[in-house]
């Protein structure tokens, strides 16, 4: 049970990562490296990006574990689940809109995890 834990924060950590890195990457946090300066003007997006990177690192960390508990197969596959979680928390978040075309294809995605899992971990 810890494992299929640590499998789903370490889906969650990056997937919560990426949004940060994206929402980052949204606001120049500088214009020229030469006038690079910590301001409060930049701080915000600075803060978010490091955020993000630091998320996804422990993403990352978390996936490494989990590799020596789970046949690849299911640990990859699961790591599908992250663009339900990027999608939904993108919406609720930072007002990204979906068509029922795009839900209806992380249903498909959703749908083809559980049948890869069917036989057992």
């Amino acid at each position: 049970m810890i494992k299929h834990l640590l499998l789903l924060f370490s889906i969650l950590a990056t997937s919560c990562g990426h949004l940060l890195l994206w929402a980052s990457v949204r606001e120049p946090l500088f214009e020229d490296l030469r006038s690079f300066r910590i301001s409060s003007e930049n701080l915000k997006p600075a803060a978010t990006f490091l955020g993000g990177l630091g998320l996804v690192l422990v993403g990352f960390g978390l996936w490494v574990i989990c590799l020596r508990h789970f046949r690849i197969s299911y640990a990859y596959a699961m790591t599908s689940l992250s663009f339900f979680f990027i999608a939904l928390m993108g919406h609720f978040f930072f007002g990204d809109q979906l068509l029922a075309k795009g839900w209806f294809g992380i249903g498909l995605i959703m749908l083809g995890v559980i049948l890869l899992n069917l036989n057992g971990r």
